[in-house]
Order: C-alpha cells, then sequence, then structure tokens
C-alpha cells in the first residue's frame, strides 16, 4: 500500500487504460490517474477540501481543467427540472437557483424559491413574468407599481416605464431634476414639460415651443 516515504496507492495492473488510486505523499491529496498518463491526476481531493478535475492544484473548492472546453452537465431524469443552487452558508434560508425547466426548456433564476428571471427556448427574457412576449419584458405585479428601465451614465440617469401612479401611463422620469419629462397617457394624450402627467390634449406641452 505505501509507507511515509511513498505514495499509498492501489494500482489496477490487470488491463492496459485503468485506473489508479493513490494518496500523495508530500501533500496528502486523494488523487485518481489513468495509469496510461503522467502530470495531472484525474480527480484529486486536497487535505483542505478543494477538488480539482484535470488540475493537481485546485485552488477553489471546485476547479476543472481541460485541453478543450469543459463542461459540467447537471441531468434529471425523466420530467424533473435540473438545477444549481448557490447559498451563502448551511443555515441560510436565502439562496439563488438556476434552474432548466422540463415543460418548456425554459433557463430560470430564483430567489429563495420565488422566480425573478426566465429566458424562454424563444430567446425572450422575462423580469417579474414567466411568459416574456418580447426580448426583453419587464413587469411588476404589485398594484400601482413602476415597471421600467433606467440609463446611467457618469452625471445622469433617467428612467422609462410604466407608472401606476401615473393612471398606467408610460413615463421619462429625470432622476437627477426629480421631474418627469414626457408622459403619454392610456387616452393617447402626450404631455410634454416638468411634470405634466395629465395632459388634456393630444399633445399637451407645459412651457414655450420654438417654431
Amino acid at each position: 500500500i505505501g509507507s511515509a516515504a511513498s505514495n499509498a496507492a492501489i494500482d489496477d495492473n490487470l488491463t492496459t487504460g485503468g485506473l489508479d488510486v493513490a494518496v500523495a505523499n508530500g501533500t496528502k491529496a486523494f488523487q485518481v490517474w489513468d495509469d496510461n498518463s503522467t502530470g495531472t491526476p484525474r480527480f484529486l481531493v486536497e487535505r483542505g477540501g478543494n477538488v480539482g478535475i484535470g488540475v493537481s492544484s485546485p485552488a477553489r473548492a471546485l476547479e476543472v481543467h481541460s485541453s478543450s472546453s469543459p463542461v459540467l452537465e447537471s441531468v434529471a431524469s425523466s420530467t424533473n427540472n435540473s438545477s444549481l443552487r448557490l447559498r451563502g452558508s448551511l443555515s441560510s434560508s436565502h439562496y439563488w437557483d438556476v434552474q432548466h425547466v422540463h415543460s418548456d426548456n425554459d433557463l430560470t433564476f430564483g430567489w429563495s424559491g420565488s422566480e425573478k428571471v426566465r429566458i424562454t427556448d424563444a430567446g425572450n427574457c422575462g423580469i417579474g413574468t414567466s411568459s416574456p412576449a418580447s426580448k426583453l419584458h419587464l413587469k411588476e405585479s404589485s398594484t400601482n407599481g413602476v415597471a421600467q428601465i433606467s440609463w446611467e451614465n457618469d452625471a445622469r440617469r433617467w428612467a422609462m416605464g410604466v407608472h401606476g401612479g401615473l393612471s398606467d401611463g408610460l413615463s421619462i422620469y429625470d432622476v437627477q431634476g426629480g421631474v418627469t419629462r414626457f408622459y403619454l397617457g392610456t387616452n393617447g394624450n402626450v404631455g410634454i414639460g416638468n411634470d405634466n402627467t395629465s395632459p388634456s390634449y393630444t399633445l399637451d406641452v407645459n412651457g414655450n415651443i420654438g417654431v
């Protein structure tokens, strides 16, 4: 089996291409080798707990190296979903799930059991909705909620979206200015100007117009 001066090993010499199992003398790492290979073990568990596949000194809890493009695959049986869960600690009740949904082949991202983002097999992305109807579909389901997108550079941020507190109209909001600059109501009326969010005409301008 081995001694203090050598590796402790189980060597399969019965067939070509078998596997050898060893505990390394210096690092005390558990290793699995292909007996036709030299240099790097196929699988390794260090004393500190790091696991390496195709790498002799894993720097993280799980590190995978390959001469080609490595793939980690999770395959569910029958009609079950396949998932990856990310949790801060074993005692934490908060976690992220990345899941392949078997029934429709969608990919979902969930927070502590609640779906947050879905990418369909057609390429549509939904945030707040499980049935995205376009390439990017945002939904806020709360009463008088706000579903909006923000754009920001080094000096200013703008937000555009559907605002439940403004009769479900579409608004463009100047965050630094603290005012709505443009508003389109559900009746088709357009309001331009500072907080002109109840336009009375098809085009309602609060301020001077230059022609």
